[in-house]
Formats: C-alpha cells, structure tokens, sequence
C-alpha cells in the first residue's frame, strides 16, 4: 500500500473507534433535551391556563377588602423575577 491511503485507512480506523462514545453521548443530549422540552410544554400550558382567567379573584387583603385578580399577581410575580434577575446579574 502507499503511504497516502495507509494514513487515510489509519485516520478513518481513529474515527470509527470514537463512534460509539460519540453516539452514545449524542443519545444522551438528545434524551435530556427531549426531557426539558415536555417540561416547557407543561409549564406553557399550565401559563396559559393561568392566563386565560386574569379577572378570576384569588385574595382578600385583609385591611382594603378589594380582592386581586390574577392578571395583578402576574404582573407582581413578573417584576419580582425581572428584580431578582438584575440583582443576579449585577452580583457575576
């Protein structure tokens, strides 16, 4: 054999051995990707059922007597994340 197509059938020898990890960790990435994608299906239809009721009353404050409505709790627990986000940030 001459020396070009020995270093090929040498290189593509090389390749062939890393298939199994490679397939393997691919099959991996793919089964926690797949997890965390029905994980943000479940969380988007929860939301949008969630949404779908925003003049729906779930609280009395105990001194005004006027109850919140959940479009007001979404926008509260909305800034509390954006808050907590920035003051994330700010900590790196």
């Amino acid at each position: 054999m001459s020396l070009p197509i020995f270093t090929f059938l040498l290189s593509c020898r090389t390749l062939f051995s890393y298939m199994p990890t490679t397939l393997e960790s691919l099959s991996t990435r793919r089964s926690r990707i797949w997890a965390e994608l029905q994980t943000a299906r479940a969380q988007v239809a929860a939301l949008g059922a969630f949404a779908q009721q925003p003049s729906r009353r779930i609280g009395t404050p105990a001194q005004t007597g006027s109850a919140i409505d959940q479009r007001e709790l979404m926008i509260l627990v909305g800034a509390v994340g954006v808050l907590l986000g920035i003051a994330y940030l700010a900590s790196k």
